[in-house]
């Protein structure tokens, strides 16, 4: 590791990365009174900048206290996701940069990267993001539903298919809106929570009626839940929004047999509120700064 770059300083860079690390960027240098940095963005363009377009790699990471890599960091794990550079920037690139003092943040850090820099830290394993980030994603798929629908959500059954982050802060949001909310399950403290807000609970298990009644489901669960039986149990036009990552709740070609209308629906905080998720990640990048005393 290079160690010219030892000075700590209230200097971040912010190396690659879509418009949600531009608003974290913009409002931790203004709110924090920082010197943010930007690299990776040359195809986006913006009227409003409270950072700085740094021309290389180098420009951006010399004099910085802590470098942030996007969420995720790398959709390979070789290139930093950077969808708005020219050319493409790589992860060991920006690791040869690295003075051993100088603080990476990433989000979905590769273990890898962590063996190379030291003082590498996870912000979207703080607990704090995920909570917030469950908001967004409630209202995304609320959307992807009124457009989905020939019906209101009012009076609607909506399934939800898990009760973590995202299912509780979905399953509110429908109910306060007038869906018949049915939440399908594995924990027990999660059908009981369920039922305490006056919700419809099922175990997971055993979910065809709760399938075959549905208006619209909504998925929350990153792994295969669903068998071709149980999505035969879905009315055709039924749209299922699938808001967990892969490999998702079903296998596509059961789905398509079954002739169910899978809408994918995923990253939906960096999609359908962007400034919104940038001020999740900022929050939690600020944390972490905090906490290793550089801001």
């Amino acid at each position: 590791m290079k160690s010219e770059n030892s000075g700590i300083s209230r200097k971040l860079a912010f190396i690659g990365g879509d418009s949600r690390i531009l608003a974290a960027a913009g409002t931790l240098a203004a709110e924090e009174n920082a010197e943010c940095a930007v690299y990776g963005f040359e195809k986006y363009k913006t009227n409003s900048e409270n950072f700085t377009r740094a021309q290389t790699p180098e420009d951006a990471v010399c004099g910085a206290c802590a470098v942030v890599l996007p969420l995720p960091a790398s959709k390979d794990g070789l290139r930093v996701f950077a969808p708005y550079a020219e050319k493409d920037v790589y992860l060991v690139s920006v690791l040869s940069l690295l003075a051993e003092d100088q603080l990476l943040l990433g989000g979905k850090t590769d273990i890898r990267i962590n063996e190379v820099h030291r003082k590498t830290f996870d912000y979207y394993e703080r607990e704090e993001l995920k909570i917030m980030n469950a908001v967004p994603t409630a209202e995304g798929a609320i959307a992807i539903a009124m457009r989905e629908l020939d019906i209101t959500l009012h009076g609607a059954r909506a399934a939800v298919l898990g009760f973590g982050r995202v299912g509780k802060a979905l399953a509110l949001r429908l109910k306060a809106l007038g869906a018949n909310v049915c939440v399908c399950a594995r924990k027990k403290a999660d059908l009981a929570l369920a039922s305490s807000l006056d919700m419809e609970s099922a175990d997971i298990s055993d979910m065809k009626t709760v399938l075959a009644g549905a208006d619209c489901v909504f998925n929350t669960v990153p792994e295969r839940i669903l068998a071709e039986s149980d999505l035969r149990s879905l009315r055709r036009g039924v749209p299922l929004i699938e808001l967990a990552s892969a490999p998702g709740c079903a296998d596509k070609a059961e789905a398509e047999r079954a002739g169910v209308n899978v809408v994918p629906a995923p990253a939906l905080p960096g999609k359908c509120a962007p400034v919104t998720a940038g001020r999740i990640i900022k929050s939690a990048i600020c944390a972490i700064l905090r906490e290793e005393g550089v801001l």
